[in-house]
């Protein structure tokens, strides 16, 4: 077997490490512990998979390794999320430098980001010239103020799948709701009970530098993301999954909100009581693009990606021509089986945006697409699109010739 403390021992200025093993980690525990006698200051990203990861050997990991900056983990029990955040305030000096967080990512999730080498580089120069200099003086180092604002940017969780429980993933959020820029998660739905303590436990939940938001709203997890983000200026990329409802609490939000640059809603349902704010959030962003267009105003943030997948009651004629009214748009996910608007509805939204800035498609499960949608529709603007994809368009056959 090969152990990570001999790699860590014999590599002393190793940064990137990706380390696999099948077997239960309580034999690499045991060896980390009692070998390392001196922690390894460059190591500053960690890609680590295991049979099971728990809490206790993420612990050891943050005092042996204390300048991580990058934590990719898989297999992991949820416990390690309550460790991270028991470090984070009981011991500042473990995981002080911790940036970039990803939790069992699957082989479909989004790329992690990786570090900047440069930042990299420097980052361990500095924690080696630091720890030098305090072995030498014999005091212990004292955090500056900026240093006390640290915390994670970037946070994943896997994509999908089994949620991670509210209790787990919550305070880490709320640990770090200072910090986060990119937030990725999937969380699991909570009772009625669990919602009034998390919501008392946790107040002035608010995302101050949140950028990039995809989430899954569970029950209860919806009214405490949409408040975390309300009144933001920083987001311009948010992305919805797996709503029980896109109704006006839901679309209010995105209307109080600054114009976004990307806005996605995957299996959404909703009522027709409720289309009136999405027609008029979407009529928004229509103005917003018209007026820079004459104002010539390029500096102002307008949506330039939206994708609607699988959304009960959401894609309909007058819909589809509001987004197809956004100027701005260069990229478009239309799809699902449920469609309340016809195929000449469809080309038409298409040949619009096409006249306009379009500049990629993605067509997916949409039962009406037949070969003349591709071969006609798109033939008259596939010279001035960079990408085109189609899934699951069961009309479409190999006789389809561009015009």
């Amino acid at each position: 077997m090969i152990f990570m403390a001999d790699i860590l021992n014999t590599f002393r200025n190793l940064t990137d490490l990706i380390f696999t093993t099948k077997a239960e980690l309580a034999s690499q525990s045991d060896k980390l512990a009692m070998t390392i006698m001196f922690p390894h200051l460059n190591l500053v990203n960690l890609e680590l998979k295991a049979y099971r990861i728990f809490g206790s050997f993420v612990k050891l990991i943050a005092q042996k390794c204390p300048e991580l900056r990058r934590l990719v983990m898989n297999k992991c029990n949820a416990c390690v999320l309550n460790t991270i955040v028991e470090l984070q305030r009981d011991t500042p000096s473990a995981l002080q430098n911790l940036e970039i967080l990803a939790y069992n990512p699957t082989e479909k999730h989004p790329p992690i980001p990786s570090l900047d080498p440069t930042t990299t580089a420097t980052a361990t120069a500095t924690a080696t010239a630091t720890a030098s200099s305090a072995m030498v003086h014999g005091v212990k180092q004292q955090h500056s103020e900026e240093a006390g604002k640290k915390g994670i940017r970037i946070i994943y969780t896997n994509n999908g799948g089994s949620a991670v429980p509210a209790s787990c993933m919550i305070p880490l959020i709320y640990n770090n709701r200072h910090t986060l820029e990119t937030l990725y998660a999937c969380i699991a739905s909570m009772p009625t009970s669990e919602f009034e303590r998390i919501t008392a436990q946790y107040p002035n939940f608010k995302l101050e530098k949140i950028k990039n938001l995809t989430f899954w709203l569970g029950v209860g997890i919806r009214d405490i993301i949409l408040r975390s983000i309300r009144g933001s200026t920083t987001l311009t990329w948010l992305e919805l999954l797996d709503m029980n409802g896109l109704d006006n609490l839901v679309v209010d939000t995105l209307l109080e909100l600054p114009p976004l640059c990307h806005i996605k809603f995957v299996s959404a349902k909703m009522m027709p009581p409720d289309r009136k704010k999405l027609f008029q959030l979407f009529t928004k962003y229509a103005q917003l693009s018209e007026d820079n267009s004459n104002n010539n105003n390029n500096n102002q943030c307008l949506l330039k990606s939206a994708a609607l997948q699988n959304c009960i009651g959401v894609i309909t004629y007058d819909m589809l021509e509001a987004v197809a009214s956004i100027k701005s748009l260069e990229e478009v996910w239309l799809g699902g089986h449920v469609l309340n608007t016809s195929l000449e509805s469809i080309h038409q939204f298409i040949s619009q945006l096409g006249s306009q800035k379009l500049r990629g498609i993605y067509l997916h499960d949409i039962v009406s697409i037949t070969d003349v949608t591709i071969g006609v529709i798109l033939g008259d603007i596939v010279d001035k699109l960079s990408w085109i994809k189609l899934k699951e368009l069961n009309l479409i056959t190999d006789q389809v010739h561009i015009i």
